[in-house]
């Protein structure tokens, strides 16, 4: 008997054994041809292919990875392309993606003509056969698979004949449907499939072609209202595009008159001065700010001390050995904390002035922690403390936020930054906030006699008018809130408002040192 050879034309002759079947009860050899596959265009995943000539008739993507992974244990096979089936267009997945990205994109004509391809009617064959002598295309998972299939395809077709080959589907009889009588039983069963089934796939047909056909329309009435290189419009009878139609047509229209536009502003010579003339001036403008910004910096510097100082003066006030009465006023021991406000108010001053969030955050929560320290061992000065809790407020909402809560222009420093300030930063805010409020309630038993001059008014400047509307007014069981009341009710709300969501309450986080400031 005539050896057959191993390799033809450059194809690797692989034998294969077909098991014996009841219409011919004796096993045959059946020869498949591979080799590496080599387009006249090659495409990303031609250098991990393999071309496959001859394959069985009853070959499925089943048969091949159990070839190549099981039976020759060479390498993993990614997808196959047999001949009689189409496939589709490359990208088609890649224009879908950006599509649901993109939600306002336009669907053209043509991405709706393949999905129209691709409705079908219920399939009639559960399994399907190919053509003899059909060919395959195999792609593996990379490169190195490849060619160790195709090494492994070479060892097998180069073993002497009489030795045991390959058996063609031996191991996956059970995963695949059936051949043979039964195959004919569940085609003649298909041929009649469900009335919902063939109701379904003729509503999408219709669905998308009522989509394909408004879709060409559009295209034909845009194009009919384009002008064309002298500017004139040719004007022709058909559909004309409504105003809700007209809204994605018009602004292409307009990003093309910009593409001609762009290198033109530069055309003449008072263009290229002007344009010239506009950047110097910006940057004469950002350097103005950054030098009055540099100068207000250095005429604060060194205030940051002042914390020193008030920790100084709280220690005076309750220690005699520490308070002179022949210092100056500004060293004294604190009177009231309407003092203590006014010292703290200029460092948040100062603070808010440096833009700088790794200075700003430690510094304003050291801040928050001597409120809520010193607020008990002083009678409450409303206006001064709210005044002050209003604005340190303010700057920790504009730090959570990245802009100024006020008037929503970004801050410096948080250019391009996410989570400045960290979550162990946002814990321990969140527990000096609702401590604060707590002890502005407890405070507010123990009112200072003066609260009600001019200078202690909540709004600088105001006079205080309302000397009988402070802390709850009224008769019998209802009692009026008062204006302070509804003040301490507004005690770092912006914050609380923002870290509420985000942290929950805050005593399922932190201790209880944390928010009096003991913990910094």
């Amino acid at each position: 008997m005539k050896k057959t050879p191993s390799e033809i034309a450059g194809y690797t002759v692989l034998p294969l054994t077909l098991p014996a079947t009841p219409s011919y009860p004796k096993p045959a050899t059946h020869h498949l041809y591979i080799r590496a596959h080599e387009p006249r265009i090659p495409d990303d995943d031609t250098p991990r292919s393999l071309f496959l000539v001859n394959i069985p008739i009853d070959t499925t993507e089943l048969h091949l990875r159990h070839l190549f992974g099981t039976q020759l244990g060479a390498g993993r096979v990614e997808k196959v392309h047999f001949e009689d089936v189409p496939t589709k267009a490359k990208g088609s997945g890649a224009q879908a993606n950006q599509m649901s990205v993109k939600k306002r994109k336009r669907v053209t004509a043509d991405e709706l003509q393949g999905q129209l391809d691709g409705i079908e009617l219920p399939a009639t064959w559960d399994r399907a056969l190919h053509k003899s002598g059909a060919h395959a295309i195999v792609i593996f998972v990379d490169g190195p698979a490849r060619e160790a299939s195709l090494k492994a395809a070479r060892k097998v077709a180069g073993r002497k004949q009489g030795k045991e080959g390959i058996v063609w589907g031996e191991g996956v009889e059970g995963r695949l449907p059936a051949l043979g009588m039964e195959r004919y039983l569940k085609h003649e069963r298909a041929v009649f499939p469900a009335r919902a089934e063939i109701l379904r796939a003729v509503s999408d047909y219709m669905t998308v072609f009522e989509q394909v056909s408004e879709a060409r329309k559009r295209e034909v009435a845009r194009r009919a209202q384009e002008p064309d290189e002298d500017g004139f419009v040719t004007v022709t009878s058909g559909p004309k595009l409504t105003e809700t139609a007209h809204e994605d047509e018009a602004r292409e229209l307009v990003e093309r008159q910009k593409k001609k536009q762009e290198g033109l502003e530069d055309f003449y010579r008072f263009q290229s001065r002007e344009k010239r003339k506009m950047r110097q001036n910006e940057m004469l403008r950002r350097f103005g700010e950054d030098k009055k910004r540099l100068e207000d910096m250095k005429r604060r510097k060194g205030k940051i001390r002042v914390l020193l100082s008030v920790n100084r003066r709280h220690a005076k006030k309750f220690s005699s050995a520490f308070d002179d009465q022949s210092q100056q006023a500004s060293e004294r021991g604190y009177e009231s904390f309407k003092e203590v406000a006014k010292d703290l108010d200029g460092v948040i001053d100062v603070l808010w002035v440096s833009g700088t969030p790794s200075i700003q955050i430690p510094y304003l929560i050291t801040v928050a922690g001597l409120i809520n320290t010193y607020l008990p061992d002083f009678p409450l000065s409303p206006g001064s403390t709210f005044r002050l809790l209003r604005k340190l407020d303010s700057v920790f909402a504009s730090l959570l936020l990245g802009e100024d809560a006020d008037t929503g222009e970004p801050l410096s420093g948080f250019e391009g930054r996410h989570n400045v300030v960290s979550m162990t930063e946002k814990v321990r805010i969140k527990s000096l906030a609702e401590t604060c409020r707590v002890a502005v309630v407890e405070a507010s038993e123990q009112v200072d006699e003066e609260m009600d001059e001019s200078a202690d008014s909540l709004d600088e400047g105001d006079d205080d008018d309302d000397d009988d509307d402070d802390f709850g007014t009224g008769t019998g069981e209802y009692q009026a809130p008062g204006r302070w009341d509804m003040e301490a009710a507004k005690v770092y709300e912006k914050t609380i408002q923002l870290l509420g969501d985000e942290l929950g309450k805050a005593g399922e986080f932190v201790d209880n040192q944390i928010g009096s400031g003991e913990v910094c």
